[in-house]
């Protein structure tokens, strides 16, 4: 059982059925003629598309299929490369954390500048 304002929005479609039917009875277009000129329309609008008949539409939704798959699976790959990218330089960060805290262990217990790991002239070291 529909509510109030089911009632009344369905009453306000059918009289806006009737006025369009009174409107095509007027000018003597039934509703077949209607019907037959949307066919129509949808028929030329599919030979556009290049669907003519059945076996070309399965032949281009088959074709669609394909690529639509295609897509997904390139996308997936993609997926993976970016997944594999950020592992890769996540452990590109802990090796080159581990280095520098090395060779800044090396510069702390060093007694002497050039035992710091580091290459520089005696100049640098201002000795």
């Amino acid at each position: 059982m529909g509510s109030k304002m089911d009632l009344s929005h369905r009453h306000e479609v059918a009289v806006e059925v009737v006025t369009l039917d009174a409107w095509a009875a007027e000018r003597g277009i039934t509703t077949v003629d209607r019907l037959g000129t949307s066919l129509e329309t949808a028929v030329v609008s599919l030979q556009k598309l290049g669907l003519a008949d059945a076996g070309s539409a399965r032949s281009r939704i088959a074709s669609m299929q394909s690529g639509a798959n295609d897509l997904a699976s390139a996308s997936r790959q993609i997926a993976d490369g970016v997944q594999l990218l950020v592992d890769q330089t996540k452990q590109m960060g802990t090796g080159l954390s581990q280095a520098s805290a090395f060779l800044m262990a090396m510069g702390h217990d060093a007694s002497q500048p050039s035992m710091d790991g580091w290459m520089t002239i005696p100049q640098a070291n201002g000795l």
